[in-house]
């Protein structure tokens, strides 16, 4: 089994991230734009992730560990 802990990127900066983290942080940037664009395309402020069903996609040609490291991150944000 793929230990998505160990699998890690390097920034820019040179120091290594986990590939967990960085996904979340993608999909955490993707869901608050979605949000932001669906309360300002129908002028209600009030809807809040909870209203959404959010369904993320991935290709069935991934490996069983890549899909797991995006599940893995999409909790991480909740």
């Amino acid at each position: 089994m793929l230990d998505l802990e160990c699998i890690l990127l390097e920034a820019s900066n040179g120091k290594d991230v986990r590939a967990v983290t960085v996904f979340a942080h993608c999909i955490r940037f993707l869901r608050d734009e979605a949000l932001k664009l669906i309360r300002q395309e129908t002028g209600d402020e009030n809807h809040s992730v909870e209203d959404v069903l959010w369904v993320l996609t991935v290709p069935v040609m991934w490996t069983a560990g890549s899909k797991q490291l995006i599940r893995e991150a999409a909790y991480e944000v909740t």
